[in-house]
């Protein structure tokens, strides 16, 4: 799906992008604030992938009330990834349910976590 995503691919303004990867596949993308974007999402989600930088740089996102969002919208079994290995985020993301574990990195980054929410 690289090449599609690549071309499909948003600018980067605030809201909701949804990307047809596919028949079966569909990717919404969510700009912006992310206690602001959790409280107007409606569904639930299956997969979550977190790029918010490394929390020494961006505090406001990676709070306990991400980690309990991301849970409850969370559909039974869903999936994350997040380039940060930082102890804040494992422990919010256990305290909120989630399993995690150290997987390997891409490019310059040698560890990223992985994981998800028993169903």
């Amino acid at each position: 799906y690289s090449q599609v995503l690549c071309e499909l691919w948003p600018e980067a303004v605030s809201g909701i992008h949804r990307l047809h990867l596919s028949e079966r596949v569909t990717l919404d993308l969510h700009f912006g604030d992310t206690t602001e974007r959790l409280n107007l999402l409606e569904g639930q989600v299956d997969a979550w992938f977190l790029d918010g930088f490394a929390p020494s740089k961006n505090p406001d996102m990676w709070q306990p009330e991400l980690f309990e969002a991301m849970a409850a919208r969370s559909r039974p079994g869903a999936t994350f990834a997040t380039f940060t290995c930082a102890g804040i985020v494992k422990r919010g993301l256990k305290a909120a349910g989630f399993h995690w574990k150290k997987v390997p990195g891409f490019g310059r980054k040698r560890e990223m976590l992985a994981g998800g929410i028993e169903a």
